[in-house]
């Protein structure tokens, strides 16, 4: 789409979006369940899955609830606060911590991948390469047979589910486990005929063969003056010294939960990481910075040089594992800001916190360029304009590691991580992990570009991606990690994998992934216990030459230059030449302070973010006269909705857990501010903001008001369990919570047709929302705010105008949800299906929102796509 430039500023011209449109086609049409107390299946909301039955005993189904909050709950247990919290959720929901969450996925994941203890759901299934009861275990379909539901299901229950159920491992079951492999050998890993697109190696490997061409930009990664020839020729030498198991251990990361120092130490394991549930202590950073103390001296000695694991988390927008940390607008809303010096000050504040803490290396910030906001990633991305997550990921990357020739990796930088590689955007239907179907030079247009900033700001580490390109995983796609990226781009840092990403590709396993490695996968993430069965098979093939030793070697070389420029490898040759070994975790600057996490001026720039990141999408009807917003400080105000004062659901997911905190205290989050509270922190003109909370069957008297200020918003959710698969319309008024609250809103809009009602929608991505537009007076998209609600009231009492513009398109059809392109791409707002990028109101643009049309479609058809 090409956005129109108007003299109005609620247009803002910027970079014509040349895209492509991906189709999407699902084998599995789905269905979400509710199971009644007699254990009969009832439709409760289309999604996916072709669902045969459930077999649930009736044992355990009470029908106690534990608050209008909890619908889906069946059993309750005490909370954080001595409330009542679910403890167990109906089938086809998954518990969350302290909510029930849906499943949107085909069939299901066992929860040793997951790794929560929370399992408590089930769907019996049919997908391609499973039996009819059969669940998908990270590269495997587990327990055939019609037990499963006694053995897994719902008293145990099973957590997840997946799109492409099979059996990866081997996955024509004649067992042959060479990776693209039509024909094996004698031996079950050599491959004698390869599937078309890939040729046979002379080690019995089948290799990608790339026919394509496309256009290159010169891409010019950081030089480091003399350093780089001393790091380059001690790395060298040391790898020269290292035994096979020592540079399979510096290629492997192990979750810390499974891994101890004195493991580390003896396996010479190279890094560690925390998944997205996982707390160190009392989660403290007193605690954090204690334990990494010991993990940081879990040395590998080689020879004269003393090599550091390193410690890596997700730091999606702040330090999130920590609730006192500060938490910023995800992405999406960072995207609409435009401003790369703040994006900038943003990854250095986060850098901060995270050295405090003991942190080293972040897998952030995401490069993926949205195309289809079904996919529960979208808020993860900048902008669905490859140009703008370009320019700001390369600020969020300075903003971690410094820049070059400055303070590059200097004492309170940390290392950053580019992700996904590449494509991860583009899935087919929105599909979180799903297939990229396009050529390479539109791959590379819209997939790859992003990279090319960070790669010459000196982004130091890069993540291949879940997803597949033309039906190859990425994490063994050789030509585009080491074709590609590290020949092509000449990216000299290192690849790692994600969340046991290995184990998807075709031939691979959790504990042995020969292919990812020879496709150019430098470090292999492990979340299962038996980190130690993937070094143990790892070294048997490298010793066999399954693996080529010369990229071993390559790997072991990226890891260990990476690791010299940060401080964590030293030889008494890199400490004459005053290139200086990092401190331990508890000597870093601001170690175990929690007042780094709360910092004043960390706080006061989150808060320019919230005001900075909000779209008004209407302030009054077109042609109206005056507006509603701003409003006045010595106004009544009556402020609810679910959103107004939680700041766990204000934040979204990856925020203190993996999916999300909702119905967490608010004292849980430190000086964290709901919307709520910054709305009455704001009523400096003597005004009042009172809090309502909405309870069935009961309706506030608003008579004595000036406003309804509406929170409303989305449950959080992190990468998959936010998809929204098609045909499923993107209507809120179909999810569970927006049902709800459009029946509110049009009840104050009949029994008060004269009130002022401002609306505030929290959300991932853009959503149909037409009917809570047209109720509403002035309607504002905050995103994902984080925990400076005060930037709200910033802007709607006019203490700062909104400058926010749209960096996705917005659709005014429940279906149209993928790139919108063609002739509608320059026609004025309202007049085609979306609001285009760039747009957003300030308070001095004149009313341009009409009425607009209402359809409400539980599901779309093909013409509606």
């Amino acid at each position: 789409m090409r956005s129109k430039t108007t003299k109005s500023s609620a247009l803002l011209g910027m970079a014509a979006l040349t895209t492509f449109v991906v189709l999407a086609s699902h084998s599995c049409v789905s269905e979400n369940l509710n199971i009644s107390a007699r254990g009969t299946a009832t439709v409760q909301q289309p999604i996916r899955a072709n669902v045969v039955s459930l077999l649930v005993d009736e044992e355990g189904l009470e029908e106690k609830r534990c608050s209008v909050n909890q619908r889906q709950c069946k059993r309750c247990g005490k909370g954080l606060t001595g409330d009542k919290r679910c403890e167990l959720c109906e089938v086809g929901f998954f518990l969350s911590r302290n909510a029930c969450i849906p499943m949107n996925k085909c069939n299901v994941l066992g929860d040793t991948v997951l790794g929560d203890t929370q399992r408590n759901d089930v769907a019996r299934t049919r997908s391609p390469g499973c039996e009819a009861v059969s669940f998908y275990d990270n590269g495997h379909c587990v327990l055939h047979d019609h037990t499963a539901l006694k053995t897994m299901g719902y008293k145990q229950g099973v957590q997840s589910a997946r799109l492409d159920c099979k059996p990866i491992e081997d996955p024509r079951g004649d067992g042959c486990r060479a990776s693209y492999c039509e024909k094996c050998g004698e031996g079950d890993r050599e491959c004698l005929q390869c599937r078309g697109n890939f040729t046979r190696t002379d080690k019995g490997k089948c290799r990608y063969e790339n026919k394509e061409e496309a256009d290159w930009p010169d891409i010019r990664p950081p030089t480091f003056g003399s350093e780089s020839e001393i790091i380059k020729n001690e790395v060298a030498r040391i790898v020269s010294l290292m035994t096979i198991e020592e540079k399979i251990g510096q290629m492997t990361m192990a979750r810390q939960k499974w891994i101890k120092p004195s493991e580390m130490k003896s396996n010479a394991v190279g890094s560690y990481l925390l998944g997205g549930d996982d707390d160190i202590g009392d989660n403290s950073a007193q605690a954090w910075a204690r334990l990494s103390d010991r993990y940081w001296n879990a040395t590998t000695e080689v020879g004269d040089a003393i090599i550091h694991p390193l410690f890596g988390i997700d730091a999606i927008h702040g330090h999130s594992h920590l609730s006192t940390s500060t938490l910023f607008p995800h992405n999406i809303g960072l995207g609409c800001t435009n401003d790369p010096k703040l994006i900038r000050k943003i990854g250095k504040i986060t850098a901060k916190e995270l050295v405090a803490t003991g942190v080293d290396w972040t897998f952030a910030p995401t490069h993926a360029v949205a195309q289809n906001w079904r996919w529960g990633r979208t808020y993860e991305s900048f902008s669905q304009i490859p140009a703008n997550v370009e320019r700001l990921a390369k600020e969020f990357v300075i903003g971690l590691q410094g820049a070059v020739n400055e303070t590059f990796l200097g004492v309170e930088n940390v290392l950053g991580c580019a992700k996904h590689f590449g494509g991860d955007g583009g899935t087919e239907g929105g599909i979180d992990q799903g297939n990229f179907r396009g050529t390479l030079q539109e791959l590379k247009d819209t997939h790859l570009s992003p990279y090319f900033g960070s790669i010459e700001a000196g982004v130091q580490t890069i993540m291949a991606s879940f997803n597949s390109w033309n039906g190859v995983k990425t994490h063994g796609n050789e030509f585009l990690l080491r074709d590609v990226l590290k020949r092509r781009l000449g990216f000299t840092g290192l690849v790692v994998g994600d969340w046991n990403g290995h184990a998807q590709v075709d031939g691979c396993s959790p504990v042995q992934c020969d292919q990812a490695v020879e496709a150019g996968v430098d470090i292999m993430m492990l979340s299962k216990r038996d980190w130690k069965g993937y070094l143990q098979n790892t070294t048997s093939s490298a010793k066999k030459g399954s693996i080529t030793a010369e990229k071993i070697d390559d790997s072991v070389t990226r890891i260990l230059t990476v690791k010299a420029l940060y401080g964590a490898m030293t030889t008494p040759a890199l400490r004459a030449a005053g290139i200086k070994e990092r401190a331990s975790p508890s000597q870093r600057p601001g170690a175990g302070q929690s007042s780094v996490l709360e910092a004043a001026e960390h706080r006061e720039t989150a808060r320019e973010a919230v005001r900075k990141s909000l779209v008004m999408l209407k302030n009054g009807a077109k042609g109206a006269t005056g507006k509603p917003v701003p409003l006045s400080t010595t106004g009544k105000y009556l402020v609810t909705g679910r959103c107004a004062d939680d700041i766990g659901l204000q934040n979204g997911g990856w925020t203190r857990d993996w999916q999300g905190s909702p119905n967490y205290p608010n004292r849980f989050f430190g000086k964290g501010e709901s919307i709520y509270k910054g709305i009455r922190g704001g009523m400096d003109g003597g005004g009042s903001a009172t809090l309502y909370q909405m309870v069935d069957g009961e309706f506030p008297d608003l008579s004595s008001y000036d406003a309804l200020i509406f929170c409303t918003g989305e449950d959080p959710y992190a990468e998959y369990f936010g998809d929204r698969h098609w045909p499923a319309s993107m209507d809120f008024g179909q999810f569970r919570v927006g049902a709800a609250d459009a029946g509110f809103l049009e009840e104050v809009r009949t029994k008060y047709p004269s009130l002022t009602i401002v609306t505030l929608l929290s959300s991932g991505r853009p959503l149909y929302v037409n009917k809570e537009i047209n109720l509403s007076d002035a309607f504002i998209a905050v995103w994902l705010p984080g925990t400076q609600g005060g930037g709200v009231a910033d802007v709607l009492f006019g203490k700062n105008d909104l400058v926010g513009k749209l960096s996705f398109q917005w659709a005014l059809d429940p279906c149209v949800t993928m790139e919108y392109n063609g002739a509608h791409g320059n026609d004025p707002p309202f007049t085609n299906l979306m609001l285009p990028i760039g747009y957003g109101l300030t308070y001095d643009d004149e009313s341009l929102m009409p009425t607009l049309n209402v359809d409400h479609l539980p599901q779309c058809d093909q013409e509606r796509r």
